[in-house]
């Protein structure tokens, strides 16, 4: 049988040599995979025991976290609108919420209660009413129709009857000025002076002057009251007065 001299042996079978050979390389093999299992653990072992409390490292575990005592998972939302359970609540809201958008909460207090006595509402009230349900809804137990005071008709304001004036005379005659005086109406707002040239003159006293007039001219001249509907009464007599040379 074929052999094959081994330093430090002598001659051995070569079959003998071929399984030496193998076990040796097996034993390689084995030691070398070893070791590198040990180094891939140790790796681990760094990185999870690794400190993460800087800056530079997060760790996201996938789930959204919330602050939320309770343990849902569940988000918890701190503006989370709470419907007023009763009248009570939705008057306290509608004050506050009214209140931060410039109304007086004095004048919206005043609004609510109105609405809730079922009184007719001024159009402030109203409007006011109608931005509280805009933000809150509906009041939840009196919901009532928002009756809105109607505005008054103006009316025209009644003046009593006039008289015609009295007492009218001239004075103070000049060739081309004269003065004219007569008693108060009872109801005039102011009097109207006319003269026989066309020309006329309101006064709000018993009493005017007049310029422009001509020379040497005879003129007749009659007043009347005039009320506050500007409603003109009943003339004067006529008189007649001369201007001078």
């Amino acid at each position: 049988m074929p052999t094959v001299k081994v330093p430090g042996i002598g001659q051995v079978e070569k079959k003998y040599v071929y399984i030496g050979g193998a076990l040796v390389a097996g034993f390689v093999g084995y030691a070398y995979w070893s070791k590198s299992r040990a180094s891939a653990s140790e790796d681990v072992a760094d990185y999870t025991t690794e400190d993460t409390s800087g800056t530079d490292y997060a760790y996201d575990s996938g789930v959204d976290e919330y602050e939320n005592p309770g343990g849902s998972q569940q988000p918890v939302d701190e503006d989370r609108f709470l419907a007023p359970a009763n009248d009570q609540e939705w008057s306290r809201q509608a004050i506050e919420k009214l209140g931060d958008i410039g109304f007086d909460k004095a004048t919206v207090s005043s609004a609510i209660g109105a609405y809730f006595d079922k009184k007719q509402l001024s159009s402030i009230q109203a409007d006011i009413i109608r931005q509280a349900q805009a933000i809150l809804g509906h009041a939840p137990q009196k919901d009532y129709p928002i009756n809105v005071s109607p505005t008054p008709t103006p009316t025209t304001p009644t003046a009593p009857k006039l008289t015609a004036p009295t007492g009218l005379s001239a004075h103070d005659i000049g060739t081309t000025t004269a003065g004219f005086l007569w008693n108060a109406v009872s109801g005039a707002r102011w009097y109207t002076l006319h003269l026989s040239n066309g020309k006329s003159y309101n006064t709000a006293s018993t009493h005017v002057s007049i310029t422009h007039l001509k020379k040497n001219t005879t003129y007749k001249v009659q007043v009347q009251a005039v009320d506050v509907n500007k409603k003109p009464g009943p003339l004067s007599p006529t008189r007649t007065f001369k201007t001078h040379k």
